[in-house]
């Protein structure tokens, strides 16, 4: 679905089946305006997308990529190495 997601991207997608997770990122969202005020900008994998300021990341030696179980959709691909390398574009 992630890949779905991110083909979609350069085809003018607008919006996330929001709020969603990718590798123990959560919750984002396509645009600021969804995230809310107080949220900042990530590049997952070549894609641009917001996370509020109370969101999760993984982070240390060895991070967990492990979404949620709470009903929220998970896009994770099954290798979550390179997750930040990819530049994002202007969106």
């Amino acid at each position: 679905m992630l890949a779905a997601l991110l083909a979609s991207a350069a085809l003018g997608f607008a919006s996330l089946p929001n709020p969603i997770c990718v590798c123990g990122n959560y919750p984002l969202y396509a645009t600021a305006n969804e995230a809310g005020s107080n949220s900042h900008s990530m590049c997952i994998f070549g894609r641009t997308v917001w996370m509020s300021m109370g969101g999760a990341m993984p982070m240390g030696d060895m991070p967990d990529y492990s979404c949620p179980d709470n009903g929220m959709e998970d896009n994770s691909p099954d290798d979550c190495t390179g997750l930040m390398d990819a530049s994002c574009a202007s969106d």
